[in-house]
């Protein structure tokens, strides 16, 4: 078994050893995203402890991550 892993990843990197000056190319990273904050108080929603506390706040972090290989070949 011991001898079957060592093939399977001698396998493995003399692959990646190969392809790797093949395979790299520049990717272009583009980051989108928005941070919302929003505040509210109530005295009908039960809050906290037992029900007293009347203010809220809600955090909201949205990131997006584009890649671009190049202008025909990109991903988020």
């Amino acid at each position: 078994m011991s001898r079957l892993c060592n093939t399977i990843w001698g396998t493995l990197l003399a692959g990646g050893l190969l392809l790797a000056p093949v395979a790299a190319k520049a990717v272009d990273f583009k980051v989108k995203g928005a941070f919302d904050v929003s505040f509210e108080t109530s005295n009908v929603l039960p809050r906290g402890v037992d029900g007293r506390d009347t203010f809220g706040a809600i955090e909201r972090i949205r990131m997006q991550l584009d890649a671009a290989a190049s202008e025909n070949v990109s991903g988020s």
